[in-house]
């Protein structure tokens, strides 16, 4: 028999799967807005490596502006399953780990069985770029 943490693990491996073959910059998060996985494509776009940002809050990579939303709208979406973001397109601005703002497209996704032990796929993609 499986248990909850067994299953969360499958359930991350398998997101970590997807990320890492979808050649876009991707980014996955738990309900706590940690990086759990940061592919190789995010790495190159935003210059972090992995092992910079694995276990640090999501917020290290946006501007201060949104970073200091962020917890807000992952809070609420948590309890109230109102998505504002997720499953949408929109253009934000990311912060570089060199600390240079660069405009990027952001589509977030829900990973998971329910919002309380889900995980979010973050896909950026450059718009200067097709």
């Amino acid at each position: 028999e499986r248990s909850e943490d067994d299953e969360a693990a499958s359930t991350l491996e398998q997101a970590r799967s997807i990320v890492e073959n979808l050649g876009l910059p991707s980014i996955i998060t738990d309900t706590k807005g940690r990086i759990q996985a940061f592919n190789e494509a995010a790495e190159t776009l935003l210059g972090y490596a992995f092992v910079d940002v694995v276990g640090k809050n999501v917020k290290i990579i946006m501007n201060k502006g949104d970073a200091a939303k962020h917890d807000g709208y992952l809070k609420n979406f948590l309890l109230t399953g109102e998505a504002k973001i997720i499953g949408s397109q929109r253009k934000v601005v990311s912060r570089l780990k060199s600390g240079t703002l660069k405009p990027v497209n952001l589509t977030v996704t829900m990973y998971g069985d329910s919002e309380q032990d889900a995980l979010f796929i973050g896909v950026l993609w450059d718009p200067t770029q097709s």
